[in-house]
Parts: C-alpha cells; structure tokens; sequence
C-alpha cells in the first residue's frame, strides 16, 4: 500500500469573531472534495455563542460541526472547537478539555 495514499491532513485556522469574511473566501477557493481536515479555533468570549458554524455552512458544502467529546476526525470536514474548550487529537479522535 501506498503510504501516500493514506495521508490525512488536518489544517488549523486561527479566526477572531471579525474573521468569517476571510474564512469564506478561503473556503470558496478549497476543492469541494478535499482530502484535508480543517480546524477553525476561534477567539471569543466564553460567554459568547458563536455563530461561525451556522454562518459558514451557507457558504460551503463542505460539512460544517462543531467539535463533540471523542470525535472521530474525517477528512473533508470543517470542525468549530466550543469557545468554552480546548481541542487535544488523539489517535484520531478529538477530545475536549475545559479552558482554565
């Protein structure tokens, strides 16, 4: 087999609440079939709900989730990590943690 063929890329994108406008633009130029994982790790106020999912998944059809317990990662697949947590990935799995 390959080795090649089994690589699985996970990008990280940092956005502030102000950051949509740039996220939608890279998204429109990422093939609609990508092989890649994308992570968006927004800065907001805990108490803040985020509405970054919601609006993104109008813009793309990659699919658009938010960051549960132990998710398994897929590829083609656009994560929000929760504004209260942090994202540890391990053994293919996504796992939360509460922010100090």
């Amino acid at each position: 087999m390959n080795p090649q063929t089994n690589k699985h890329v996970i990008v990280a994108l940092g956005a502030s609440a102000g950051g949509l406008q740039a996220l939608n633009h890279f998204f429109n130029i990422v093939p609609k079939q990508s092989q890649y994982t994308f992570v968006i790790v927004q800065h907001l106020s805990p108490d803040h709900k985020s509405l970054m999912g919601e609006l993104l998944s109008k813009q793309t059809t990659i699919p658009v989730v938010e960051v549960k317990q132990d998710s398994e990662i897929r590829k083609n697949t656009i994560y929000i990590i929760p504004p209260t947590n942090n994202l540890v990935i391990e053994d293919n799995h996504m796992k939360l943690l509460k922010k100090p």
